[in-house]
């Protein structure tokens, strides 16, 4: 028995990747296999080899495959070996020019072992059959007398070559010219018509019935050059009995007589409908692609948005009938639509929405929120949870839809864009569908998102510029120029004013061109100590300027680049001569005053202590010797005396505060109310009181005005008690630059209305019958806090205690 000769294949590849592996793959399937790593080394091999198949690259260097392919079909040697195009080409004018320099075939890059072998084998043995047939045909013309052997051995070679087609998945037939009759089909048409073979025997039209209606002219004029004897290539669809679409590529030859007629066509048909569907779906991505890029373009700028224009872009790419844009409001309503689009008739949906409660439809607004996109090929199969919502879709005569929820940066939902369609135009949505709307709801919620930011910085350029061109106050701009230099490069009209000069003799000039050398080198020093600090600096300064001498209140503000270096200074600058004399005249007025009342107060106390001490005398003599009206008289001389002391001694208290000032010193607020208990003491065990105290700071302060504050505080709050033992709580907090300290009770309360009156000197809600006391402890409190650089007040309502807040400066 005659061993199987080994088949060599040959690969001709550029990459290292697919030639190892191919070489690898072909010798574990038994093939001999040779390496050509260009068309140039290629062509140089086969001059000295005849290999049984060629696998030929298409995209190399040099001399790519279609050239290749054309210079071995012109050669003697190797115009008969089948040579298969590998590629990742997919256009069908690449598939046309490759079989037109004479591939037999086509593998499209990345390929599977298993179609690799499928195509190898059958090429291989599809020549192997057309060689045995070229064998027996030239047998039968050297034997031409003996017609009946001839036969025979036609007859053989096309059982033979019917084993071969019976054992491959593509599909072979022949049909005989003469009879008009289909004479052979292969098993493998069962597997890709779904109809058996003896069905095309019996009647030869059950091809063409099967063929798509569209389709079906196409491949009339197929067969149409097929009768002209051409070899003719052609994809179509066919329609299986269960409904399915088969995509199928048909190769036609004519098959020729020993005197050259035409006496049969044969064919091989293959199912490519894998292919096709892939080939689609990069082309609707390819086509999604390009929308999305077109909807970027429409986006990509700081003007007004055609919303309906994109939207219609996005519908008709999709085949959508309604294509809306919406989003929602804070107070829980679907807002009104931003855009819709509606092909024909259809009423607008985001009409429909506006203003209705989302929670009228609970299921949808649920997914939504969950940030999963809804896509419903069919309404009539919504979920049951879904029954608000399907009946409100079925109202506006919609059978498919799909939406997409839009979220902000920070994750909270903005609004949703969607299809849908009407039952006459019922859609099954593809992943591709939501991925656009997705992606187009991002990109439309950034333009949005953009806009606002726009329309904001508009406002606030507008703002700024109404600010800086007609604030009374001096506004500069002021570039950091090399070695610590600085130039104008922004004035407003106030600032022209000052240096008596436009704008256009300022901009770009130096300090020193500017202002005079004296004022400059301040300014120029004041600059370089903001770009020190880092920080905004706020400083006084008097200053020559061309209109004479000024105090100016001027703040220096840096300003960065994206690096973090600082380029400018933003400068304004108040004339404040007139306010810095009135505060001047202001602070000697008030000392004048305070030493006047010092005065007045301490001459007082001279004459009210004799008057005091004679009414003393006389009452002490002749109490209860005098009729009635006369010991009443004296008694009312001597309470009236030592209520008018008691106000001169806490007048001259309050003067004092202010006056020979003592430096501060570091204070411990604990140690200050147990002083202040200690001073109380007779108070507190005759009142019953409670004082809970959390841990107190340790503060700069003057420690005997402290011990004033808390007196006066504490003193306050044991006097307006109400008929149960009072409860005082004293704590404090830290607030970065100053502490916060609080003392509340249970008191009997203050009305809001007199909140701001307590604090006023002599100012009382009571008669001193009611409660003793001058009107004087809440303003020596509010003197001493603001000594301290703080402030003080009270929150308090009627028959519900009152808590007394102030502050100290952290120093």
């Amino acid at each position: 028995m005659k061993a199987t000769r080994q088949k060599t294949i040959m690969i001709v590849d550029d990459r290292p990747n697919n030639l190892k592996l191919l070489y690898s793959f072909l010798q574990e399937e038994g093939f001999q296999v040779l390496v050509a790593k260009s068309g140039e080394s290629a062509l140089r091999k086969l001059a000295k080899v005849s290999p049984d198949l060629i696998l030929l690259d298409v995209m190399m260097p040099g001399m790519d495959g279609f050239e290749t392919c054309r210079r071995l079909k012109v050669m003697r040697r190797t115009r008969d070996i089948p040579t298969i195009f590998m590629t990742a080409l997919t256009d069908k004018l690449d598939k046309v020019k490759g079989f037109e320099v004479g591939a037999v075939d086509y593998i499209t890059k990345p390929f599977w072992q298993e179609e690799v072998l499928a195509r190898i084998n059958f090429h291989l043995q599809l020549r192997a059959a057309h060689q045995e047939l070229a064998q027996k045909n030239q047998q039968l013309e050297q034997e031409i007398r003996s017609r009946e052997q001839a036969e025979a051995a036609l007859r053989e070679s096309e059982s033979k070559l019917r084993q071969i087609v019976n054992s491959i998945r593509d599909c072979f037939w022949m049909i005989d010219v003469q009879m008009k009759q289909v004479i052979y089909v292969s098993p493998a048409f069962e597997e890709i018509w779904g109809r058996s073979c003896q069905s095309i025997y019996d009647r030869r039209e059950v091809w063409l019935e099967s063929i798509h209606p569209e389709d079906r002219q196409k491949v009339v004029s197929f067969l149409g050059e097929i009768e002209k004897g051409e070899t003719i290539e052609q994809e179509y669809r066919i329609v299986r009995p269960d409904g399915a679409v088969v995509w199928v590529l048909d190769r036609c030859f004519p098959v020729r007589n020993s005197s050259g007629e035409v006496y049969r066509f044969a064919g091989i048909c293959r199912d490519i409908t894998a292919r096709k569907r892939t080939e689609q779906e990069l082309q609707y991505r390819l086509l999604l692609e390009k929308v999305l890029a077109k909807v970027s373009k429409e986006l990509a700028t700081t003007e007004a948005v055609n919303f309906e224009q994109i939207l219609k872009t996005l519908a008709i790419a999709v085949d959508a009938n309604i294509a809306y844009l919406t989003r929602f409001r804070a107070d829980g309503k679907i807002a009104e639509g931003i855009s819709e689009w509606c092909c024909g008739q259809i009423s607008a949906p985001v009409e429909n929405w506006q203003n209705v409660d989302i929670f009228r439809f609970p299921w949808l607004i649920q997914q939504l929120q969950k940030k999963e996109s809804v896509a419903i090929s069919d309404v009539e199969k919504m979920p049951e949870m879904a029954l608000g919502e399907k009946k409100f879709l079925q109202q506006l005569d919609i059978c498919s839809l799909v939406v997409v929820p839009i979220f902000t940066h920070s994750g909270e939902i903005w609004g949703m864009i969607g299809f849908n369609n009407t039952k006459n135009n019922r859609k099954n949505w593809a992943y591709e569908d939501v991925q656009l709307l997705e992606v187009a709801g991002e990109m439309i919620y950034s333009w949005c998102d953009r806009a606002s930011a726009w329309e904001k910085l508009r406002a606030s350029e507008a703002l700024y510029a109404s600010i800086f061109n007609h604030s009374l106050e001096a506004i500069f701009l002021l570039d950091v120029l090399a070695e610590n230099e600085f130039a104008y490069a922004q004035v407003n009209p106030s600032q022209e004013k000052v240096l008596g000069k436009p704008a256009s003799e300022l901009v770009g000039k130096n300090l020193i061109e500017v202002l005079p050398s004296t004022e400059a080198a301040k300014l120029q020093k004041r600059c370089q100590e903001a770009i020190l600090r880092q920080t905004p600096l706020h400083y006084e300064e008097s200053l020559v300027l061309p209109n004479g001498i000024s105090i100016w209140l001027t703040s220096l503000v840096p300003i960065t680049d994206a690096t973090g270096r600082i380029v400018q200074l933003q400068g304004s600058a108040r004339d404040i001569t007139a306010e810095s004399r009135q505060r001047q005249e202001l602070a000697r007025s008030n000392t004048e005053l305070e030493q006047y009342a010092y005065v007045v107060s301490h001459d007082l106390q001279a004459p009210l202590g004799t008057i005091a001490s004679y009414v003393q005398l006389l009452q002490k003599r002749y109490q209860n010797q005098l009729d009635a009206k006369a010991d009443k008289f004296i008694n009312n001389i001597l309470s009236s005396t030592l209520r008018m002391q008691q106000l001169i001694n806490d007048l001259l208290e309050y003067s004092r505060v202010g006056r020979n000032q003592k430096p501060f010193t570091l204070t411990d607020c604990n140690q200050v109310v147990i002083e202040v208990k200690s001073n109380l003491q007779a108070a507190i065990a005759k009142n019953q009181v409670r004082i809970d105290c959390e841990q107190l700071p340790l503060v700069m302060a003057d420690r005997q005005r402290l011990v004033q504050l808390f007196q006066n505080l504490i003193g306050n709050a044991i006097k307006y008690r109400r008929e149960e033992p009072p409860v005082i709580a004293i704590c404090a907090s830290f607030g970065g630059s100053e502490w916060l300290f609080a003392v509340s009770d249970n008191g009997i309360g203050i009305e809001a209305k007199y909140r701001e009156r307590i604090f006023q000197i002599f100012q009382r809600l009571h008669t001193s019958t009611e409660y003793p006391g001058t009107g004087i402890g809440l303003a020596l409190c509010q003197k001493i806090v603001q000594l301290h650089g703080g402030s003080i007040w009270v929150e308090s309502q009627l028959g519900k205690g009152s808590t007394f807040y102030f502050t100290l400066l952290v120093r």
